[in-house]
Order: structure tokens, then sequence, then C-alpha cells
């Protein structure tokens, strides 16, 4: 009965340990796919662009994704795809 107590506690604190790093992962994932995203944006546009995530919207070289064209948000959208 002990092991499984002490094991049950192993993995509590495992749990706990990968709580605590979930905001860095989730930094370090957002960041790697906004570099890609800006990538292809880019490539199809034919122009330099820097895509990043405020709160839960995009934006291109700081404005909002509602600010382009119906084009551009179409490959804004193939991009993130």
């Amino acid at each position: 009965m002990i092991p499984v107590l002490a094991e049950m506690e192993a993995n509590n604190l495992l749990v706990k340990k990968l709580r605590a790093a979930r905001q860095q992962i989730t930094d370090r994932l957002w960041s790697i796919v906004l570099a890609t995203v800006s990538s292809y944006f880019s490539e199809v546009r034919g122009e330099r662009s820097m895509i990043t995530r405020e709160d839960s919207s995009f934006r291109v070289n700081g404005i909002p994704v509602s600010g382009l064209s119906g084009s551009a948000e179409d490959v804004l959208g193939l991009a993130i795809r």
C-alpha cells in the first residue's frame, strides 16, 4: 500500500510541475506558430509581415486583422491553418 501512495505523490508532483510550465510551453509554441505563419503570409503577399497575437486576436504589423482586405484575410486564414 505504501509504494502506491509514494507513486501517487510522485505523480501529483509531476502534474504540479507540468502545470507550472504550461504558460512557458504555450508561449513557446505560439512563437513557433506565429513565426511560421508570418513567413508563409509574407511569401504569399510578397511583403514582409509580422503576425502577432494579442488577447484572442491576430495582428499584422500591429494592425488588427479587421483592417485587412478580404483577400489578405483569406491568405492569413490559410497561413494559420
